[in-house]
């Protein structure tokens, strides 16, 4: 019976900045998608790496993306497992194993979530989301970006946010001092009204992806938690739209420095595989409804 591929899937908010209001991420994903009729054209080379999104299927508010990934002339040798016996790879020279990469994007919960599988050899999320962007700038979508764009001189722009966990701010209100913290907000649809408009105004002035703010406080003192930069952590992390931060203090009487790369929201799922060890599409599109449903 094929054993299940233990696998980490990581939680990260979708933004696609530069959108006319009132557009949903998942149609303009689709109708991207769509224009690529022969996959030939969805291959995005970056460096030795070719990356292709195989499938884009509509679900209930939502998508589920299927990845595959490959090396070009990656022929590793292979071995006999009953007998140790090595030897070459039979594949052609035109011919190369792929990784399965599987992602999961819906807005049935306040945001746009987007759950990704991390996967060693397949595609990272920093590859996805380059992967995503490279899709809306294809010369094949330049009539879909002027339909969709809010403002020509303004370009699509996706980027993928880390889902922050609540054990990032149980650190930092266990902390006894707080030195400094610094906040980065992506640069957001145009005309979101949330807390963090300050500095998105300031990312759309300066034509920046993003728009990032540190605080110090004052020699041997502390950043007040009531107010200013670390009550605006809090706001945005219980309105679920905290992003990147980062905060110094004394914590358990050191100083340290934590940060919400290490804290980001996943949950490990174990995906059923076929016969040959890969793991079954449309049973691992389950195991991603069921962390969905998990996170409610």
């Amino acid at each position: 019976m094929p054993r299940p591929k233990r696998r980490k899937i990581e939680a990260y908010r979708l933004i696609i900045s530069g959108l006319r209001i009132g557009l949903g991420y998942a149609d303009v994903l689709r109708r991207a998608r769509a224009s690529l009729d022969d996959e030939r054209e969805a291959v995005q080379r970056l460096g030795d790496k070719s990356c292709v999104l195989h499938n884009m299927e509509p679900i209930d508010l939502g998508l589920w993306l299927v990845f595959y990934s490959y090396t070009e002339g990656d022929r590793p040798d292979v071995i006999d497992t009953s007998t140790l016996t090595i030897h070459a790879n039979p594949l052609a020279d035109d011919e190369t194993q792929i990784e399965w990469t599987h992602a999961l994007y819906s807005s049935s919960l306040d945001r746009n979530l987007m759950l990704i599988e991390r996967v060693q050899r397949g595609m990272w999320p920093s590859r996805v989301e380059s992967y995503l962007q490279w899709l809306l700038d294809h010369p094949r979508n330049e009539s879909l970006r002027r339909e969709v764009q809010a403002n020509a001189q303004e370009p699509l722009t996706v980027t993928l946010e880390l889902e922050v966990a609540g054990s990032f701010m149980e650190q930092v209100d266990a902390m006894s001092r707080i030195a400094s913290a610094s906040l980065r907000i992506a640069r957001p649809n145009p005309g979101w009204q949330d807390y963090e408009n300050l500095l998105s105004e300031e990312a759309r002035a300066s034509d920046a992806k993003y728009a990032e703010i540190e605080m110090h406080a004052r020699r041997n003192a502390s950043l007040r938690r009531d107010d200013g930069i670390v009550e605006a952590m809090r706001a945005m992390d219980q309105n679920n739209t905290l992003g990147h931060a980062a905060v110094e203090g004394v914590l358990d009487g050191q100083t340290q420095r934590i940060s919400t790369e290490k804290h980001g929201r996943a949950m490990v799922k174990y995906l059923p595989t076929d016969e040959d060890g890969n793991v079954q599409h449309d049973a691992a599109r389950e195991k991603f409804f069921e962390m969905l449903g998990e996170m409610e």
